[in-house]
């Protein structure tokens, strides 16, 4: 991980403000920037990279669901939380589903619980981080292969590949070279001694679906990579 992390707070209420910096402020890794409402917020991160947003839901003028949608705009890659002791539980769950939001907490809330939870989302968006670097090499190998397209996504914790022959079949030498460039990539990050990596292969299952072949590989800290082909063809 790394050594710090930037956090903003967000509430119109400031001394939910000064609890929230009393209570992070005894984790030396974390720096954090406060605001009393979504526009300021916004105008302080305008230059200003955050790994991490905790804001109230119920603010005048606008709402946290509201801000967190525009945070994800400016830094996609931010864990997003909303803490509120009230809030819209259908305009929530639409929010977490388009992925506004990563977490919901509600007031009032346990200290170490929030501190686990920041934590444990922080890893998890460097788990992803190193997913995607690892399809990023993906990506070039498999753009030189003939008839066959790629794009990748992410879905909550999932970060999903799809890989499409222009026929209704890809052949098992092709899916054998995809599969042996992806674990090849992640053992040399595993061992890659210059970065504190901590991607493991925990676990996958293979199933077939409607045609396709799918690949669900378990890498650790609550993350999946989901990796989507069409059915081998009987060679």
């Amino acid at each position: 991980m790394k050594d710090k992390y930037t956090i903003l707070l967000v509430d119109d209420e400031e001394y939910i403000l000064r609890v929230l910096q009393r209570v992070l402020g005894e984790e030396k890794r974390f720096e954090m920037i406060t605001a009393t409402s979504g526009q300021e917020a916004l105008e302080k991160i305008r230059h200003q990279a955050i790994d991490l947003v905790i804001s109230d839901q119920r603010m005048p003028g606008m709402t946290g669901i509201e801000l967190l949608t525009q945070i994800k705009q400016m830094y996609p890659d931010s864990v997003r939380i909303i803490l509120s002791g009230f809030t819209d539980i259908d305009a929530l769950i639409g929010a977490i589903n388009e992925g506004e939001v990563c977490r919901f907490l509600s007031k009032p809330w346990d200290n170490e619980e929030l501190k686990k939870i920041i934590y444990t989302t922080l890893e998890q968006r460097e788990e992803m981080g190193i997913v995607k670097d690892v399809i990023a090499k993906m990506r070039q190998v498999i753009n030189k292969v003939k008839n066959i397209n790629f794009e990748s996504y992410q879905e909550g914790n999932n970060i999903c590949m799809r890989v499409d022959a222009e026929g209704s079949v890809i052949s098992g030498d092709v899916l054998s070279h995809i599969l042996s460039f992806f674990l090849k990539t992640v053992f040399e990050k595993l061992y890659d001694k210059e970065v504190d990596l901590e991607l493991q292969l925990m676990g996958g299952i293979v199933a077939k679906q409607k045609g396709k072949v799918v690949l669900t590989i378990d890498v650790g800290k609550g993350v999946n990579l989901i990796i989507e082909m069409p059915e081998l063809t009987a060679k």
